[in-house]
């Protein structure tokens, strides 16, 4: 009960915080106005014109362009892709460790586009290194697997990488809030997890964007029970995202990175010395019971455990 009234709180703060400036957005604004001062203080239509113009290579044609870069600079808005994130981070003479913090921080994304002077060749040597380690991951999550369980799932402990989906969205229904009305026959149901099987691969393969939030769940679900800042550390800056990092927000001011540094001090807090499987049945009852606070509390952008294709096992 403890944990769960340290949870509500901590939820309750984290949404009072995301009517605040984000960090981010204030370390924005620093890097426009030292161009804007660079410039000569020209006015801050007239640098909005010159953004544009940088961009783009023309002036703007009509009012709502200029409206656009404000609405970047002030955090009202951000680049609807990253080809514009990193144009206007360009426009704004921002070096490469500049351009690291506005993909990473300010977009909340990979930084596996954005490597300024380095070869084709080079990134994809890097692209090898980050697909590999979820390879990795993935093995080793199969392996942990207890072939009772398995066949629970009608699932043979010889092959079971070809089922990895199923297995992951079961594993995945565990954490979240919907599991509370979960029918048992479904554990025999692949069928149910079909829809999913292409968006998993994707972001497995790193292909094309992979959220920050998505890429934590695959940490979190494939090294379970064995987690912990750390490994989740060395998980994103090895695939190219900013690590754990106290004070940091996503795109619309949550402070997700806050709240799941206090899950994991709990859980170490709680179950140091334990043997895996208790450490395994903690996570998944906790992970539910903050799913379920991130739901009362209308905090569905923080719910990292979740994504829409498990809404099939909630009717």
């Amino acid at each position: 009960m403890g944990t769960k009234n340290q949870l509500i709180q901590f939820v309750q703060n984290c949404r009072k915080k995301e009517t605040e400036e984000r960090p981010e957005v204030k370390w924005l604004k620093e890097k426009y106005q030292r161009l804007y001062h660079m410039s000569g203080h020209p006015g801050k239509a007239r640098m909005d014109a010159v953004i544009y113009e940088r961009m783009h290579g023309s002036m703007p044609d009509k009012e709502s362009d200029i409206l656009k870069i404000r609405f970047w600079r002030t955090g009202r808005h951000l680049p609807v892709n990253r080809e514009q994130c990193i144009r206007f981070g360009q426009a704004l003479e921002m070096s490469d460790d500049e351009m690291k913090y506005l993909i990473q921080n300010y977009y909340d994304r990979s930084d596996h586009v954005f490597e300024s002077g380095k070869t084709e060749a080079w990134k994809e040597a890097l692209y090898i290194k980050r697909s590999g380690y979820l390879k990795e991951l993935m093995e080793e999550y199969i392996l942990k697997l207890p072939p009772n369980r398995l066949l629970e799932m009608n699932i043979s402990p010889v092959g079971a990488a070809a089922y990895l989906r199923h297995i992951y969205f079961q594993d995945a229904l565990k954490c979240v809030s919907v599991y509370n009305g979960f029918d048992p026959r479904h554990l025999f149901d692949h069928s149910l997890s079909v829809s999913y099987e292409s968006e998993l691969n994707r972001s497995l393969r790193l292909e094309g964007e992979v959220s920050r939030k998505t890429m934590i769940r695959h940490l979190i679900l494939l090294g379970m029970p064995f987690i912990s800042r750390r490994v989740l550390d060395d998980g994103l800056r090895t695939l190219g995202y900013l690590p754990l990092t106290e004070g940091h927000t996503m795109t619309k001011g949550e402070c997700l990175d806050d709240l799941l540094l206090l899950f994991l001090s709990l859980y170490e807090e709680v179950c140091a010395g334990w043997e895996p499987m208790p450490c395994l049945e903690w996570l998944r009852t906790n992970l539910r019971v903050l799913d379920e606070i991130l739901v009362e509390a209308g905090a569905l952008n923080l719910r990292f455990m979740y994504f829409k294709a498990l809404r099939e096992y909630s009717e």
